[in-house]
């Protein structure tokens, strides 16, 4: 099994690459809550809840062509984002960026970061070997 690290991760945009990750993270959250039954102290059953994929990246400020798309028009656009590191992807269906930040460190680079909520994610390997999908949008 191939051990990958972060700091060679490509950022892809609607297919066109944006950039490489400096840090990042995707999240998914089923919302299971524990059962109980009348009287009893002990799980029964686990419930699911609303589930949601939600995320952050940062990458080195180059231009302004992300910031522009969190403040531009007043509409939110969806979008697709893949994040591949070597052989392996994870691409994030139907994004909205949810908050943007520039950090301006006084010795350092310049970084933009950014939070995105998705309705589906696909994870893979190599140019179509897909592991799993998920999708919590409509149906």
């Amino acid at each position: 099994m191939t051990i990958y690290k972060g700091w060679n991760a490509v950022i892809e945009k609607d297919g066109l690459t944006i950039g490489y990750v400096t840090s990042g993270d995707v999240n998914v959250d089923r919302t299971l809550e524990p059962y109980f039954e009348i009287q009893s102290r002990k799980v029964s059953r686990f419930v699911e809840g609303a589930p949601s994929i939600t995320g952050k990246l940062s990458k080195i400020w180059i231009d302004t062509n992300l910031l522009n798309l969190l403040v531009g028009s007043g509409t939110l656009t969806s979008f697709d984002l893949k994040v591949k590191v070597g052989s392996m992807w994870v691409l994030l269906n139907d994004c909205k960026w949810a908050k943007g930040a520039l950090q301006i460190p006084q010795d350092g680079w310049l970084e933009e970061s950014y939070d995105f909520m998705a309705m589906g994610m696909t994870t893979g390997v190599g140019g179509g070997l897909k592991i799993g999908t998920w999708h919590f949008g409509k149906d």
